[in-house]
């Protein structure tokens, strides 16, 4: 019998081991150095303002925007950075972000313009000086495994630091000493990692509030109420230094005090608490445009396994980071300019996003069997989406102001699939940041066909006009969903086309209601239109072979008074029952536009519409007047139309449209 042997190789030597970290490391720090140096400098976001500050602080010692400064910044064609700076009292200006982030930039400065360089690659140069520390760092926490800090570092450097490299605001900054942070924790020095989410709130403020499940993980590991007094003592202590090191986070605000008498102008002119709701929660994590899961893709491998994990094992210490993260960018969904320029994922997420990372990969990783080999997979699909989105540079990211590939894809062909944060749809649409234009805004695909409608609920009745004018039709060619977002708007998905049509239109105003005949049920003709009486109307009107009506609309209103609140009715048209309805009174008002029924008799008789009143009211009953007439809904006018309507399909969706719309 055969024995088959092995070859085993021999050792790398000790020597050989140890030199192999500051030669990546030396090869490292040559790449990104030479980047930082020879590429050109862009400036994005808010960088005017960090750069005003980095100058005078390099020249002057101090951020206030000086004179010289901002006469060199405007030779460069740029002023709109004075739009985020405060005059004091004393005449200086302030800039809203804090100065920490452009001192740290201020060196860098100085050495491009000593060797002759453009300064505004401080950034670039600070930038990757930044990720040469955080390597450094991460190669030296040998309390955690190797594959968890070699995993971590090139999800982080394909992602925020690749992307935001060249990026002249502090996204790489903060999602640096994120990590920094979340290394500590998992090394149980809670004061450490409380140390580096202050440093990261300097300018981005929401990180301070991971002191909280720092400090949560102190209180858990104390014996509860088996705590002796030296328990209870230690856990004070050990409390309290976090609060002193948390203190960190108040010098921002402790600034501004100081020099132009509010703790943040950003909070009071850029944050709006009420936009803070799940739309924009989604938005944060998924949207096709800017979510983080798109930019970190590698987190569709890492959390689920690390959820499952965590489910078949015992609760971790470390579980507590996913609260730390749900904390952290709760308050940045109320920041008012959520779209805004980005690369791969929001800006918000390029930082935040680190913990999510750290957590899945650390839970992924007490599974020894499969965890390096879904780290491997994770770090792999991160690779492709940093090739994806373009590498580093500025110039080849997609713009803030248009839709990418993925998500107009889905607006072209699944539109229901796709409902995105308002502010995200119209800017995107109308490729410009600047204020929103008046509804409705409608996404046209690539065939020319309309695939998505934004438009206030409180308009659908009028949704034909608003998109195609008042002589067409939004004729729909598939078939149609409605999702409500945030406030009065509402999407309407579909495949719809604009088609001319004719429009003939019955007023039942005083004297001018040729063409329509008042069967029953109706009082005498007003001004303006015409009341039902009782809890059943009927009208005729004479159809027109000359436009073939395929649908017809209603305007009016409804009679509240007191505490009459509601009306209940119901449309028939030519037997068949065409609508339900509940108005309030909180809108009066309605227009609806109803599909006709295929008649069941001779095509040019008479359309009959039959309106029933569930709940009429009396206005002398209620003391409101002293009318005696038992008043249903006002009716102004009927209109035919030749075409069929989106109007009207949207009406046919549901029995109860004008009560939930409305």
């Amino acid at each position: 019998m055969q024995v088959l042997t092995t070859t085993r190789f021999p050792a790398m030597p000790r020597y050989m081991r140890q030199a192999e970290a500051p030669v990546l490391l030396l090869v490292l720090s040559g790449v990104l150095l030479t980047f930082a140096i020879v590429v050109p400098p862009a400036i994005t976001g808010d960088g005017w303002n960090y750069f005003a500050m980095a100058m005078d602080i390099a020249h002057r010692g101090r951020p206030d925007l000086s004179p010289e400064t901002r006469a060199y910044l405007e030779s460069l064609g740029s002023t709109n950075f004075l739009g985020m700076v405060t005059w004091s009292e004393s005449g200086r200006g302030y800039h809203w972000h804090f100065w920490f982030y452009p001192a740290l930039c201020a060196p860098a400065l100085k050495l491009l313009e000593a060797l002759g360089s453009n300064p505004l690659r401080c950034f670039q140069l600070t930038n990757s000086i930044i990720c040469i520390a955080l390597t450094i760092f991460i190669a030296r926490q040998s309390l955690t495994s190797r594959t968890l800090r070699i995993s971590v570092w090139c999800i982080f450097a394909l992602s925020t630091g690749q992307a935001y490299l060249q990026w002249s605001s502090p996204e790489l900054f903060s999602a640096a000493f994120i990590l920094m942070s979340c290394f500590y924790f998992a090394s149980g020095r809670n004061r450490g990692a409380t140390l580096f989410a202050m440093i990261s709130s300097l300018q981005n403020p929401t990180s301070a509030l991971l002191v909280i499940p720092y400090a949560l993980d102190l209180v858990l590991k104390t014996p509860g109420f088996k705590s002796s007094k030296a328990d209870i003592i230690e856990l004070f202590y050990k409390l309290t230094g976090l609060a002193a090191i948390s203190t960190i986070a108040l010098l921002p605000s402790i600034w501004n005090l100081a020099t132009i008498g509010e703790p943040s102008v950003i909070v009071r002119r850029a944050i709006y608490t009420p936009l803070m709701d799940v739309e924009r929660l989604i938005s944060f994590l998924i949207d096709f445009n800017l979510g983080l899961i798109w930019g970190l893709p590698s987190l569709l491998i890492l959390i689920p396994t690390a959820t499952i994990l965590a489910i078949i094992k015992r609760p971790s210490r470390i579980d507590l980071l996913v609260i730390g993260f749900f904390l952290v960018i709760t308050p940045t969904l109320a920041q008012v300019n959520w779209n805004s320029a980005s690369a791969m994922m929001s800006r918000y997420a390029a930082w935040s996003g680190m913990i999510l990372v750290f957590w899945s990969t650390y839970r992924i990783m007490q599974a020894r069997q499969i965890g390096t080999f879904v780290a491997t997979a994770a770090v792999t699909l991160q690779a492709f989406a940093a090739y994806h989105y373009g590498g580093p540079l500025v110039r080849h990211q997609l713009s803030s102001v248009r839709f990418t590939p993925l998500a107009e894809f889905f607006l072209a062909h699944y539109p229901q699939r796709y409902n995105p944060e308002l502010e995200v749809f119209y800017e995107r649409l109308f490729g410009s940041e600047a204020s929103r234009p008046a509804t409705p805004y409608k996404f046209v695909n690539s065939d020319g066909a309309i695939t998505k409608i934004l438009t206030l609920s409180t308009r659908l009745g009028y949704v034909d006009e608003d998109v195609c004018g008042p002589q067409a039709s939004l004729a729909p060619r598939s078939a149609i969903n409605t999702a409500k977002i945030r406030g009065p708007f509402i999407y309407i998905n579909g495949l719809f086309s604009c088609v001319s049509t004719d429009r003939l239109d019955f007023s039942l105003a005083q004297g001018q209601t040729r063409g329509l005949s008042l069967v029953r049920g109706w009082s005498d003709s007003e001004p303006t239109g015409t009341w039902t009486i009782g809890t059943r109307a009927t009208l005729t009107i004479d159809a027109s072979p000359e436009i073939q009506p395929k649908d017809l609309e209603i305007e009016g209103l409804g009679f509240f008074g007191g505490v009459h609140d509601h009306v209940s009715i119901e449309i028939k048209v030519n037997g068949h029952i065409a609508r339900r309805a509940s108005l309030t009174s909180a809108s009066a008002s309605f227009n609806e536009r109803i599909g006709i029924p295929e008649p069941d008799r001779d095509p040019s008789a008479p359309i009959e519409i039959e309106i029933t009143i569930r709940s009429p009211a009396i206005p002398a009953s209620l003391g409101v007047s002293n009318d005696p007439r038992e008043l249903g809904i006002f009716v102004r006018r009927v209109s035919l139309y030749s075409a069929h309507g989106t109007s009207a399909a949207l009406g046919d969706m549901t029995t109860d449209r004008l009560g939930l719309a409305r």
